[in-house]
């Protein structure tokens, strides 16, 4: 069964630090969305044309309701994503709290030489995102734009071997937030969200069965390994596809227990 958490930033004092510390530049982006100088469906650009000089990166740090794949360390799977409001929120704690500089590479080592310059939030369908390319993102997506002053950085910018940006910071679980009494207020709908989750697993796995899904990758990548992979992420992306609006319907009290 594949879990869909909401992360939130937490309004109780002790957890005062929930929001975005550092952006991490990577090769793989969760939310599958890539900078302006190395876009998809643009990888004919030429540098120059996205003024080199500047050597500026301009992309999406976080997509509202856009679900991101996770492993936890015991190897299930499952999904998170964010809401308008708390992305808004994290856009506003990174630049309060004077997080500009900070930045790692593939979430491992802090480098230098990084800063962001420009950071907006998508108020409406046209804004300037457009014009670089992302008229495709979701009201309410967080847009930064990196300066990179690092020549090592800048390098494996032009090298392919980094695409996208990708968050770090702490965040809580809305269900794990949730008082225990209004857990138990609320446990009637939990349930029905998780009989949800079942049912569509069922559904999905009886069109596309696992042993034909992993017979299609295998003629696409030969490696049952990735094939695996590649199936569990297309299970759990339509999974949650489907699940996330009826499980909202069904938490705000619009769809009644049959």
């Amino acid at each position: 069964m594949t879990k869909i958490v909401e992360l939130i930033i937490s309004e109780e004092e002790k957890e005062e630090q929930d929001g975005v510390f550092a952006i991490s530049l990577v090769e793989d982006p969760a939310i599958d969305e890539y900078w302006i100088a190395l876009n998809k469906q643009q990888r004919e650009l030429e540098f120059a044309k996205v003024d080199e000089d500047k050597r500026l990166l301009i992309a999406p740090a976080l997509i509202p309701n856009k679900q991101i794949f996770r492993l936890d360390d015991d190897g299930s799977d499952y999904y998170v994503y964010f809401s308008k409001d708390t992305i808004k929120k994290c856009s506003e704690l990174y630049m309060k709290r004077n997080h500009l500089q900070s930045a790692t590479l593939e979430h491992d080592a802090s480098v230098d030489g990084l800063c962001v310059v420009e950071s907006w939030v998508k108020e409406f369908p046209i804004d300037k995102s457009v014009k670089y390319g992302f008229e495709h993102c979701p009201v309410g997506t967080w847009f930064v734009t990196m300066r990179v002053d690092n020549d090592e950085i800048w390098n494996k910018v032009k090298e392919g071997e980094i695409l996208g940006f990708s968050i770090e910071g702490f965040f809580t679980d809305k269900l794990q937030g949730l008082s225990s009494q209004s857990l138990t207020e609320n446990e009637g709908k939990l349930q029905m969200v998780k009989d949800l989750i079942i049912e569509e697993e069922s559904t999905y796995l009886a069109a596309y069965p696992w042993d034909e899904c992993i017979a299609d990758q295998m003629k696409e990548y030969g490696n049952k390994e990735t094939a695996e992979k590649v199936c569990a992420a297309i299970k759990n992306r339509t999974i949650a596809n489907s699940v996330i609006p009826k499980a909202k319907s069904i938490i705000s009290g619009e769809r009644k227990k049959s």
